[in-house]
C-alpha cells in the first residue's frame, strides 16, 4: 500500500511536538536608542547616514533646536544624544546640562565646527562625554567615541562608565529596571519636568550663531 501524505507528515509533527527538532531563535540584541540634534537638515541627514552603519544603534528621533531636543529626549528616552553646540533657543551645552538632570541621563556627544578652547570647555563643563569636530573625519571620530563609551572593555578611560553602557553592545543582557509604569526610572513622567524647567532657561551662547 502506498504511504499517504498524512502518514509521512505524522513523524515530523510528532518530533516537533516532542521538541526534538524545534530550534529556538535567538532574541535580537537590544539596539541603543539615539537622538540626533542639529539645526542643519543637511547635517542631520549626514549623521543619520553615519549612524545607520552602526548596527548596535538606532536613531529614534531628530530635533532642530535646543527646546525640541529636550522634549524629544523626555519622550523618547534615548541612551545617546548627538547634538550640535551652537543652535537656536538653547545651545548644545545648555541642552547637555539639562539632560544630565533627567532620571536616566543619556550619553551626550557634542558635534560642532567650533574648535575653540571656549567651546571645548563649555561642552566638558556641561557634562558632555565627547567633543567631536565636524571638520575632520566625522565618521571615524563618531565610531571611535561609540566604541569608547558603549563598549569600553578595552578602554581604561571609560571603565567607570562601562557598567551602564557596555552590556548593550558587548553581548551581556542589559540591566532590567525593577519597576515599570509611570513611576519607573527613565519613564517620560520623570524627565518632562526637567525638560520644561530647562526650556525656560534664558537663551545663551548663540548671539553669534555658528555650526
Amino acid at each position: 500500500m502506498r504511504e499517504t501524505i498524512q502518514q509521512r507528515l505524522e513523524p515530523a509533527q510528532m518530533s516537533l511536538e516532542n521538541g526534538t527538532t524545534r530550534t529556538q531563535q535567538p532574541a535580537a540584541p537590544k539596539r541603543i536608542k539615539t537622538l540626533l540634534v542639529d539645526d542643519s537638515p543637511i547635517m542631520l541627514e549626514l549623521l543619520a547616514r553615519i549612524m545607520a552603519q552602526e548596527r548596535e544603534f538606532e536613531v529614534v528621533g531628530t530635533a532642530t533646536d535646543g527646546h525640541k531636543a529636550l522634549f524629544s529626549a523626555a519622550m523618547l528616552a534615548p541612551e545617546l544624544v548627538v547634538a550640535d553646540l551652537h543652535m537656536p533657543h538653547l545651545n548644545g551645552a545648555q541642552v547637555t546640562q539639562c539632560l544630565k538632570d533627567f532620571e536616566s541621563p543619556p550619553v551626550v556627544f557634542i558635534v560642532t565646527a567650533d574648535n575653540t578652547a571656549a567651546a571645548r570647555h563649555m561642552s566638558e563643563a556641561a557634562g558632555a562625554e565627547a567633543f567631536i569636530l565636524k571638520g575632520g573625519d566625522l565618521q571615524a571620530q563618531l565610531h571611535s567615541q561609540l566604541e569608547k563609551w558603549f563598549c569600553p572593555a578595552s578602554t581604561a578611560a571609560a571603565n567607570d562608565f562601562g557598567k551602564r553602557t557596555c552590556p548593550h553592545v558587548c553581548g551581556a543582557p542589559p540591566p532590567q529596571p525593577e519597576r515599570c509604569g509611570p513611576h519607573a526610572p527613565g519613564h517620560p513622567a520623570h524627565s518632562l519636568p526637567a525638560a520644561r524647567a530647562c526650556a525656560s532657561l534664558p537663551r545663551g551662547g548663540n548671539e553669534h550663531h555658528r555650526e
